[in-house]
């Protein structure tokens, strides 16, 4: 009888232990025969306005299909000489969707094009399972002062942060990239400097025009030219009649 009851609960034990893989593959198995959405909600970084009447557009770049090993990648015709890894994880996706970007217009491949609403929100249904490019215009309207909207890669299904719960529903609310405005005259600390050499530290009234050439003339500093040349003709005739009485003196 113990020997009937340890059989039993090894075989409970080893049965328990592979349920969640059972549970998981069946999951999987199921999902291949199911469809998904893409839902795209675009509003301004800011003031969170919707932007409506933004163009969206939307590649499938790989199928996914059921492996013993989980989910498994097959590249799409369109995009088969992209270089893609059909073995990349998320982050490798999301890493390229630049170039996939490139690669999808250079080589003019199709795309889905949607338009958002007022909502600001551009819907894809019914999509079947794999991996999709988002990309958008490269220039925002006019009237929006915003640089654009950089491409990303999604998946349908995705996995739940847990893990254990495969989304079908795939909503994506990209980052508006805000564009930053150089005034057209920048400002130049040089030009302050340049300014400060024509300015006086101590401006005057009394600065002489340049163009301007002086007068021969002593400036008035209280002292008059007249009384030089008879001073100097009143000394020679003082010393002349000094010079002469000496004389007749002597003679005497």
């Amino acid at each position: 009888m113990k020997k009937i009851i340890g059989v039993l609960v090894c075989c409970f034990l080893i049965l328990f232990c592979f349920y969640p893989f059972h549970a998981f593959a069946t999951e999987l198995d199921y999902a291949s025969k199911k469809i998904g959405d893409i839902s795209i909600t675009v509003k301004t970084p800011d003031t969170k306005k919707p932007v409506s009447g933004f163009n969206v557009y939307i590649y499938k770049i790989a199928t996914v299909e059921n492996s013993p090993n989980g989910m498994k990648y097959k590249i799409t015709g369109d995009f088969k000489n992209a270089g893609l890894d059909p073995g990349s994880d998320n982050d490798q996706w999301q890493s390229m969707a630049k170039a996939l970007t490139e690669y999808a217009d250079i080589n003019k491949v199709e795309p889905i094009k949607l338009l958002t609403n007022e909502s600001g929100k551009a819907t894809l249904k019914s999509c079947n399972l794999g991996v999709y490019l988002v990309t958008f215009d490269k220039i925002m309207p006019k009237e929006l002062p915003y640089s654009g909207i950089n491409p990303f890669v999604l998946s349908i299904p995705y996995t739940s942060e847990d893990g254990r719960t495969l989304i079908y529903k795939v909503e994506a609310f990209p980052k508006v990239e805000v564009t930053i405005e150089e005034p057209n005259n920048p400002y130049d600390p040089n030009d302050d400097i340049d300014k400060d050499k024509d300015k006086d530290d101590f401006p005057t009234d009394d600065n002489p025009d340049p163009d301007h050439t002086p007068d021969p003339k002593l400036p008035q500093t209280g002292i008059l030219k007249w009384p030089i040349p008879v001073l100097a003709v009143s000394g020679v005739l003082i010393f002349s009649l000094g010079w002469a009485d000496v004389f007749l003196r002597r003679k005497k």
